[in-house]
């Protein structure tokens, strides 16, 4: 940056491919949709006016099956997602985009008299959505907190510093895990027990639906109490018995 303030980075293991289309049929919901199985994510995004935005993202070692037709490799790929839409009859919009390498990069949230939002401040892993979410909470966050200082033309300084210990207690521990998971080739034990109870239990599938919306951080979301219930669902409700095919989605 012009700034000259220097970043960290890390790298991220997994490519991407996204494509636009019309008239996506679902086969369960209406809603967005999210697919984990092991290396690879599948993601459907309904929009507006019929248009529905498909993506997948694998690891790097999935690449050079992308890299001729990644619109036919994006579409092969996707067959494989239980009740993934049916992409045969979809009027695709334009090409699919090819993304091979998105590294994680990310800056202190405050330094002199500069402070970092959005991008500026982090720009990491897209697969979990945060990116606009985050650029929003920040900049309200660097609003609340130097806007009284500047109608009182007081010193920037201290505004900043507050604002920079707030972004990183707020974001910090969503950013490890984020650029954590990055780095691996799938979910670790941890993830596996409480996606499996999220499947099991209302109950554990809502706190779940917190973590992922960001509503609750990653203490509340790994505390002790929470990992014994999952444990607890997953031992006692095994999925042929328990899963929630008529959930709402």
């Amino acid at each position: 940056m012009l700034a000259g303030v220097k970043s960290a980075s890390s790298k991220n293991s997994r490519f991407g491919a996204i494509r636009a289309y019309r008239n996506v049929a679902l086969r369960r919901g209406t809603c967005s949709q999210m697919w984990l199985r092991g290396p690879e994510t599948a993601c459907v995004f309904p929009n507006d006016g019929g248009v529905t935005v498909i993506a997948y993202m694998a690891t790097k070692d999935k690449l050079d099956g992308f890299r001729v037709n990644p619109s036919d490799a994006l579409e092969r790929s996707m067959t494989g997602f239980p009740d993934a839409p049916d992409l045969s009859s979809a009027e695709p919009l334009r090409n699919a985009l090819l993304v091979k390498g998105y590294p994680n990069v990310w800056r202190q949230p405050a330094v002199g008299n500069i402070a970092f939002v959005g991008d500026a401040l982090m720009s990491i892993d897209p697969l979990w959505g945060v990116g606009c979410g985050f650029a929003f909470q920040t900049a309200e966050w660097l609003v609340d907190t130097l806007a009284p200082v500047l109608k009182q033309h007081g010193p920037t300084a201290p505004a900043l510093r507050r604002c920079a210990k707030r972004v990183s207690g707020e974001l910090n521990g969503h950013r490890f895990l984020i650029v954590d998971y990055a780095r691996r080739h799938g979910l670790n034990a941890i993830e596996r027990l409480t996606f499996r109870a999220a499947a099991k239990d209302p109950a554990a599938s809502r706190h779940l639906h917190a973590y992922g919306a960001r509503l609750i951080g990653p203490a509340k979301f790994l505390a002790p109490r929470a990992l014994l219930r999952a444990a607890w669902v997953d031992l006692r409700r095994p999925a042929a018995h328990t899963a929630q095919p008529d959930a709402p989605v």
